[in-house]
């Protein structure tokens, strides 16, 4: 067998130079599912993908190890500039690093040793003679992990990685000299497209918030004999509370969009000191400090050798340069914490979506060391009935005081963590858009359009559970795999559901198209749960567990889900529960089966009406709106 030459494109601009000067010369390694299917579309072109030797095993454990890595290195660095955090702070208790890094750092390891490892077994095939990957000296732009890259700020980050692979003398990838300029960026045409399209919505977006903003201040005056209670947006399952006159009665309701706005939306119509930058971008003397203070001479990243990477060389440079261009805007968020705790004393914070990233986690480090109650909202269906591991203790449960389930316990969170772990105090109260969605389903009741099938194409949960987009092509021939054996029932009407404003880019449209142009009807421009009220399905297929599974059991529809994802899995005491309402699958070959005896008229009977599953982990028992509220003034109570 004749040994291939490949060459790794982790752009679309190297893809297009690859289809024009090397495709004679190279076997392409797509490094994302949107590069890959690019090449099959426009040349018909296959390419390799980077897991395509690499066991899920092995992938599931490199996640794990990555994790673990991040975890010991954000304590130590944290543990060794307590210092220097009571200079720039005036806490040395901050847990600095952790707030402003952990989540998003995670990630860049998670997916820089997946990446190495997926390389690795790439280049042991015996196939493969080199693996070369094109560098000319620009920044690019990577698909799939444009989050990481806005991160840190890196150019050629992929080469960087590749170069400290190098320099611990594994399997060698050389670099290929491209004949790329900057008036030929590395950039795919509809990039820019995309950027247009996004800065309108932008414009548009910050005029709709200016006048929610005056709404809420219209709505929620400020009273002096009132308790502060301030909600960090956005909501999700907490927006009822601005028109709750209830919880108006006894708190004064501060609104604060910390990822838009670094002023908060003072309701006492005070205006705030300014704590910004001056006008030529410059920190004020408050705070300021020399970033060479800082110790990032990490011992953990310095030896570790488990993942063929140099690790301190590769990530220490990456780091210090975030902090170079985040520090004064994280110093000016925790100023503005400072400024509002001082001017309107806070005395309970709420969040409905995590603060994970810096300017919001930095906030809510500020009121967990002044003592303000903390609590937060899941946001999320599988948070609670699936296996997550560490995700969702950095996501959610370590940044809260009291956590709102939509319906499981404490005990639920104590027997997945060691007890070393801190855990906040559960209170179960249900989903407010579930209970909500329920009502409006049942009052409409089986009028609408009626499809037999409704199958919701799943995504990769990749900024929630460490999932990249190297390991979309499992993915892919999972759902090749069930639109085939859907595509073989003639005379069948199914509904394939993308996630919305997805399909037109999506790595299935061409396989659809190609393949079965008129045997679907494909949606992309509305809500899932619109989706069932309008076509009213007699089956309804979930491949990955999510809220949509929530959703769905809300109908009287049949359930066919499938248990037996490499990103998220049903826990024992779940699948027991959700098996008396829907039929759960553990391998492709059931649920395919299954798929077939139901269309064959061979259905497993369950009972429609069965609600434990959703009890457990969804509705819970009464109003959730009325939960909320009793459980937010009664922990208030309770803590003064």
């Amino acid at each position: 067998m004749q040994k291939k030459d490949c060459l790794l494109l982790d752009n679309i601009g190297y893809a297009d130079y690859f289809l024009a000067e090397l495709k004679h010369r190279y076997i392409p390694v797509a490094y994302s599912a949107y590069i890959r299917s690019f090449l099959e579309k426009e040349r018909g072109i296959s390419a390799i993908g980077i897991f395509d030797y690499l066991p899920n095993k092995e992938i599931d454990k490199i996640t794990r190890e990555a994790s673990e890595l991040v975890d010991k290195s954000i304590v130590w660095f944290d543990e060794n500039n307590r210092k220097v955090y009571g200079q720039i702070f005036g806490r040395q208790d901050i847990n600095f690093f952790y707030v402003s890094m952990n989540y998003l750092f995670k990630r860049f390891v998670v997916g820089s040793f997946r990446l190495i490892k997926g390389l690795e077994a790439i280049t042991e095939h015996e196939s493969i003679a080199s693996l070369n990957y094109p560098h000319n000296g620009n920044p690019i732009d990577l698909c799939g992990n444009s989050r990481e890259n806005a991160f840190f700020f890196p150019d050629n980050i992929t080469w960087k990685l590749l170069e400290s692979w190098n320099y611990n003398k594994k399997p060698p990838i050389l670099a290929l000299k491209v004949n790329l300029t900057a008036n030929n960026p590395c950039r795919h045409k509809n990039a820019y497209k995309f950027e247009y399209l996004m800065n309108k919505i932008k414009v548009f977006y910050r005029a709709l918030r200016h006048y929610a903003k005056k709404r809420h201040e219209a709505m929620l005056p400020y009273s002096a004999g009132k308790k502060n209670i301030l909600f960090m947006k956005p909501l999700y399952d907490l927006d009822f509370v601005a028109s709750s006159n209830e919880i108006k009665e006894k708190f004064n309701l501060i609104f604060w969009d910390i990822d838009n706005n670094m002023n908060p939306e003072f309701l006492q119509k005070q205006p705030i000191s300014d704590f910004f930058l001056d006008k030529d971008g410059h920190k004020k003397n408050e705070g300021e400090f020399n970033l060479h203070e800082l110790n990032f001479d990490n011992e953990i990243l310095k030896n570790n050798d488990n993942n063929a990477i140099n690790l301190y060389s590769y990530l220490v440079p990456l780091i210090k340069r975030f902090y170079e261009r985040k520090m004064p805007n994280i110093l000016n968020y925790w100023k503005a914490a400072k400024e509002l705790h001082n001017t309107t004393a806070i005395d309970m914070v709420c969040w409905g979506n995590p603060p994970h990233r810096y300017p919001a986690g930095i906030v809510n480090e500020f009121f967990r060391l002044n003592n303000v109650p903390r609590f937060g909202m899941q946001h999320g269906g599988v948070y609670g009935s699936n296996y997550m591991g560490q995700a969702f203790y950095d996501l959610d449960l370590n940044h809260c005081d009291y956590y709102f389930s939509y319906g499981f316990g404490r005990d639920v969170i104590e027997r997945r963590y060691p007890a070393e772990k801190k855990i906040p105090v559960v209170i179960p109260v249900g989903s407010v858009a579930i209970s909500d969605f329920a009502k409006s389903y049942n009052s409409k009741g089986n009028k609408n359009k009626h499809v037999n099938i409704l199958y919701l194409i799943g995504v990769t949960f990749e900024n929630i559970f460490f999932a990249s987009e190297f390991t979309i092509p499992s993915i892919y021939k999972l759902q090749t795999k069930i639109i085939d054996k859907l595509a073989s029932f003639p005379k069948c009407r199914i509904v394939l559901k993308f996630l919305c404003g997805t399909y037109d880019n999506h790595y299935l449209k061409q396989y659809i198209e190609a393949r079965y142009p008129d045997k679907f009807t494909v949606i992309d421009n509305i809500s899932f749960k619109k989706s069932l009220e309008i076509y009213n399905p007699d089956l309804v297929l979930i491949e990955q567990q999510s809220t949509p599974l929530n959703e769905s059991l809300v109908t009287k529809s049949h359930i066919l889900v499938y248990n037996d994802s490499m990103f998220l899995s049903l826990t024992d005491e779940a699948a027991f529960l959700l098996q008396k309402r829907a039929i759960v699958c553990n391998t492709i070959e059931d649920f395919l089966n299954k798929v077939e005896d139901f269309m064959k008229g061979r259905r497993e009977i369950k009972d429609l009406n069965n609600t434990e599953f959703m009890e457990k982990y969804c509705v819970y028992k009464g109003d959730p709106k009325d939960n909320i509220t009793r459980a937010l003034m009664k922990s208030y109570d309770k803590a003064n």
